[in-house]
């Protein structure tokens, strides 16, 4: 979709999507919504596999989830707001016709590319208009769970008639679904607001959502230095890669505990408009707190400046080889896959590798850092924080209970920590060699017990 300079939205080429089940056995399959220039469709059947595996994990707690992956192929930076909810809308329409927008068979939540908008000073995000178009198409079909609900939006749709162009950029359809679910009294069982996750607060999202996986991995980081070194992160040397919403989590809470954040390497645009890397470093560490409240007020990573600290912008291939071969103590990459592959991992000079992103090595990689006894912590294992508390919004939209940031903070914890401590558990019963494998181990037995009709203890 382009948008003119009269507003008119125009539709051109089609767009490369996909949603894929990997299964439902069990209970709803769940993961991310990837919208990237670089996303290949074929990829997402590989990523909802890896989100299975994390998804198993969580069975040693009662949960039951399979595994789902979506990609939408266009770099959302390059979209103005309307054009984005146009590909939103556009997305949504196909799988609500496919019949998989129920909280029972699929979860969708963010992934790469999520973004936040504001517009007419209402704050909404991705996943705010995705629900914001769900919510249009139940009003067109009128098949609402709750019958204040049914009847007011019945009414709404009565007076506002089908979603239209008008409505691109405003989620005028969340917004009353919302309205009419503060009307109910007593607790408020709204399953069309449990299908997606990562909503903001506004929109009846959990709180806590936006920072779980940064968060999550620094609970699993610093339970991996407690168990595995008897240390702390109290002046360890991190390198990250990716100062987005889990770079930008997963750092504040490492530096607050002591941690120093010596490289953060991102992109930016140079003065031609081609996108570059950003390599920003610090031998006595950046200020974590005033980067986040920088970033967070609007204002480009590039533009940030602190003493001691300094900024380089080389092309793209050269910073991610300026990242992967930091000295530090951890390495964490949370942005892209393969950042770390048989070429280049011999330049890793970092002690240990949490793995952020999805998929960040190449498993020739993997090897060869076992190899050399570097620790890597798998990301279907490290990166789980943002998917337990997906479910944790949808059972606050199926059940009614509303959850603080702390609540939810406490869930992750224990989550965490019980994840991290049965797989080093399997690595000395099965004798395995690394995290991965013996994380591995535990989701396909996870899987073959859910195949069998029962549940891990």
């Amino acid at each position: 979709p382009k948008e003119g300079a009269n507003g008119e939205i125009t539709y051109g080429e089609e767009i490369a999507a996909s949603r894929i089940l990997q299964s439902t056995k069990g209970g709803p399959a769940g993961g991310g919504i990837r919208m990237s220039e670089k996303a290949v469709v074929r990829d997402s059947k590989a990523l909802a596999l890896e989100q299975q595996l994390k998804n198993l994990l969580m069975a040693e707690m009662g949960i039951q989830a399979g595994g789902a992956k979506g990609i939408i192929a266009l770099n959302p930076k390059e979209l103005t707001t309307r054009e984005f909810h146009a590909v939103m809308r556009q997305y949504v329409e196909k799988l609500f016709e496919a019949g998989i927008l129920d909280p029972k068979i699929d979860k969708p939540a963010p992934d790469v590319g999520f973004r936040s908008f504001k517009e007419n000073g209402v704050e909404f995000n991705m996943m705010d208009l995705m629900f914001n178009e769900l919510v249009a198409q139940k009003a067109k079909s009128g098949t609402f769970a709750d019958p204040t609900i049914q009847a007011g939006m019945k009414a709404f749709f009565e007076k506002q008639g089908p979603a239209t162009e008008k409505d691109l950029g405003k989620p005028i359809w969340a917004m009353e679904y919302v309205r009419l679910a503060k009307e109910i009294e007593g607790p408020k069982e709204l399953p069309e607001a449990g299908v997606f996750t990562g909503k903001s607060e506004a929109f009846l999202g959990l709180a806590g959502r936006t920072p779980a996986t940064g968060y999550g991995g620094y609970v699993f980081l610093k339970r991996a230095m407690e168990v595995m070194y008897k240390s702390n992160l109290q002046g360890k040397t991190i390198a990250v890669q990716g100062f987005g919403n889990v770079g930008q989590y997963f750092s504040l809470n490492a530096y607050r505990d002591g941690a120093k954040i010596t490289k953060i390497a991102d992109v930016t645009k140079n003065a031609e408009g081609e996108l570059v890397g950003l390599i920003m470093e610090s031998k006595t560490g950046i200020n974590i707190e005033r980067l986040f409240e920088h970033v967070n007020s609007g204002k480009p990573l590039a533009e940030y400046q602190e003493e001691g600290m300094t900024k380089s912008t080389p092309d793209l291939a050269m910073a991610n080889e300026n990242f992967v071969s930091s000295r530090v103590e951890v390495l964490v990459p949370a942005a892209l896959q393969k950042v770390i592959r048989s070429d280049n991992v011999e330049s890793v000079k970092a002690e240990l590798v949490l793995e952020l992103a999805n998929g960040p090595l190449d498993p020739v990689a993997q090897a060869k850092l076992a190899q050399r006894g570097v620790p890597t912590l798998a990301d279907f294992l490290a990166n789980a924080g943002g998917v337990f508390a997906s479910f944790l919004e949808r059972r606050q939209n199926l059940e009614g209970r509303t959850m603080t940031e702390t609540e939810v903070n406490r869930e992750i914890d224990t989550l965490m920590v019980r994840n991290f401590d049965a797989t080093i558990a399997k690595m000395a019963e099965t004798r395995t060699a690394t995290l991965r494998t013996a994380g591995g181990l535990r989701a396909v037995e996870s899987w073959y017990g859910l195949l069998q009709g029962e549940v891990p203890q």
